[in-house]
């Protein structure tokens, strides 16, 4: 592996300088190490504790004091370190599966799809079987588990590559235990740990601002969208009460029709298949390819003639998504999920770009609420029957159009400022990780950085 290209080489300076020494570590992820740190498995360092799940159909199992943690546990979380999770058992619940409370620092990483999320454990718990706990073998006098996080967390592409499956991919332990990692001496250790510490807190602080300043802009954007198309653009028209909750007063020549009355479901599949490009829907994105999105959306079925065909011009709804604004028009003929409503409008009363647009407003999707199934309030369900039933404003066709140019314009512009914002979130990122793994494989001398 060669050095990052923020290191620097030059002899007047101190910071980001290389090891004087290196050998071959023999292992590919690792590269050239510092000539005094050794190499060794996995299983050399810590013991691999598989996890388990309790019946769920025993409440005595359940509702308990003890984290049971699950990969989505350890994908939610920002923390370093994980003290609890979504879902807590008993001790009879542990037993009964025969998972096992692993100590207070130990590494919990998912190694099923997706593979390589990792937390300190930060009191004692278990997992379920998509988890595996890395439990140390020497004493915490004798290592820096702050250390073997950072490691791990930089690890990940490894990890991800050596595991295995036709329907998910998963991580066995003979594999965990047998992959090779670095150890240098305790000194340095800590001060890799110290140094990374205080590197990644600087880091993720510029990465909270930028997130909340996508926020706001976001925040905006929606605002002005419902303003747009629940109030129209002509501040002096006469309103008229709509008698539905979430669109309070709207203008008096406008009508109010069922979804069902302005839009068509496509009910198209792609038997043949007619279409290998298959499509996907991003939150404040649009569809897009599937191949565009990020390794952490659902995994694309194997049999893709059961998905459904979609044409230039439909409007695109994720219907397990549509509360968080899952929605887009297609630019491109494909073929998508059947978890996808694809519509077209029912005749040429309708401008497809204004209710896409009412779609993605705020006000639209906290009403779906009420006719959503499903336990998690951002993940509910939304049955076409009950879709279809929504009573959505038809302004006049000129002024649906009106209304979509407006929008275009006003939201092109915000979309360049957050894209601005995002590339430079990506970079800091891409300089977080690179950081880290520079530091843990021995790219760079924190020690000489430190005592400088």
């Amino acid at each position: 592996m060669t050095a990052p290209a923020f290191i620097e080489e030059s002899s007047d300076s101190i910071r980001w300088r290389r090891y004087l020494k290196y050998k071959p570590s023999g292992v590919e992820w690792l590269g050239d190490v510092p000539i005094d740190w050794i190499v060794l498995t996995t299983k050399r360092l810590f013991n691999v504790v598989n996890g388990s799940t309790p019946k769920s159909t025993e409440m005595e199992y359940w509702e308990g004091d003890i984290p049971w943690v699950t990969p989505e546990d350890l994908g939610k979380s920002k923390q370093d370190t994980i003290f609890d999770s979504q879902r807590m058992i008993t001790s009879k619940g542990y037993m009964s599966c025969g998972t096992s409370l692993v100590p207070e620092g130990s590494l919990i990483i998912s190694t099923r799809a997706p593979i390589g999320y990792i937390k300190i454990a930060n009191r004692e718990m278990c997992t379920n079987q998509g988890c595996k706990s890395l439990v140390f073998k020497i004493s915490q006098e004798d290592r820096d588990r702050k250390f073997f996080y950072y490691l791990y967390y930089t690890c990940k592409p490894e990890l991800e590559s050596w595991g295995q499956g036709a329907t998910f991919k998963e991580l066995a332990n003979s594999k965990l235990e047998n992959i090779l990692i670095v150890k240098p001496p305790l000194p340095e250790q800590h001060a890799i740990a110290a140094f990374l510490d205080r590197e990644t807190a600087r880091i993720d602080d510029l990465i909270a601002k930028k997130e909340r300043q996508i926020e706001l802009r976001q925040e905006k954007r929606s605002a002005l969208i419902s303003q747009a198309v629940t109030k129209g653009l002509d501040p002096n028209a006469k309103m008229k009460d709509s008698g539905i909750e979430w669109l309070g007063m709207v203008p008096e020549h406008w009508d109010l029709v069922s979804i069902r009355g302005l839009l068509v479901q496509r009910y198209e599949f792609n038997i043949g298949p007619k279409t290998e490009n298959i499509l996907s829907v991003v939150r404040n994105v649009g569809v897009i390819n599937y191949e565009e999105r990020s390794a952490a959306g659902n995994k694309k079925s194997e049999n893709i003639e059961q998905y459904k065909i979609i044409y230039p011009g439909d409007i695109v709804l994720n219907r397990m998504n549509i509360i968080i604004g899952s929605v887009g028009i297609s630019k491109e003929y494909g073929a998508a999920s059947i978890e996808y409503y694809v519509l077209y409008p029912r005749d040429g009363s309708i401008d497809k770009n204004y209710y896409a647009n009412l779609f993605c407003s705020k006000e639209f999707q906290e009403s779906l609420k009420g006719i959503g199934t499903g336990i998690l309030a951002h993940r509910l369900r939304i049955s076409y029957d009950d879709l279809k039933k929504v009573k959505l404003p038809r302004p006049p066709k000129n002024e649906q159009c009106q209304i979509s140019a407006y929008l275009d314009i006003e939201n092109g512009h915000s979309n360049k400022l957050i894209m601005k914002i995002q590339e430079s979130l990506d970079k800091l990122h891409e300089y977080r990780s690179a950081i880290i793994s520079a530091a843990v494989i021995g790219k760079i001398d924190i020690q000489q950085d430190v005592l400088a």
